[in-house]
């Protein structure tokens, strides 16, 4: 679909055109660049389900891009982007909570999600591969109980929110 076709989509409530614009206004691509009409056509998206609009959502809270810097906002469209199964948000959720940027900085909840990304995708991806070395990383420095402990609970929570997961 061209621009006004994307636009006109959107316009009538298609989710996944409304994603669409909001990436398209982020990038500049067809239209003129402007991160606060990204963030509104995200929100409309996000309001909708859609994981990859939430993730880009929670991106722009994280960052301050188009919208105020927020990080609660930005945890909550990232962790309903991770419960979508969106493994680029669940593996900045993993980040976030190692570095303490925005949440308490929390290695057990850190290797919960970068456990949940390594279980989520069996394919080599930039995500898998980063939370697997930062897996490692929180290991060295943590119990056998420590760990196991965070892998009963990623399994928890795989359990609970897989049948939400949107197969890509």
């Amino acid at each position: 679909m061209n621009a006004e076709e994307v636009i006109l989509a959107a316009r009538q409530g298609d989710v996944k055109a409304q994603c669409e614009l909001g990436m398209m206004y982020l990038e500049g691509d067809g239209v003129p660049q402007d991160a606060v009409a990204a963030a509104e056509w995200f929100t409309q998206a996000a309001e909708q389900g859609n994981a990859g609009a939430q993730c880009e959502l929670g991106g722009m809270y994280r960052d301050g891009e188009g919208v105020a810097r927020d990080y609660d906002t930005a945890v909550k469209w990232y962790t309903e982007a991770a419960e979508h199964g969106d493994a680029k948000a669940t593996y900045i959720l993993g980040i976030m909570h190692f570095i303490g940027e925005g949440v308490p900085q929390n290695n057990f909840q850190a290797y919960v999600w970068f456990e949940i990304v390594s279980r989520r995708q069996n394919r080599p991806f930039p995500w898998r591969e980063g939370a697997i070395e930062h897996k490692d990383r929180i290991a060295g420095d943590s119990t056998v109980a420590e760990i196991e402990g965070a892998e009963d609970a990623a399994t928890d929570w795989i359990a609970t929110h897989e049948h939400k997961w949107i197969v890509k």
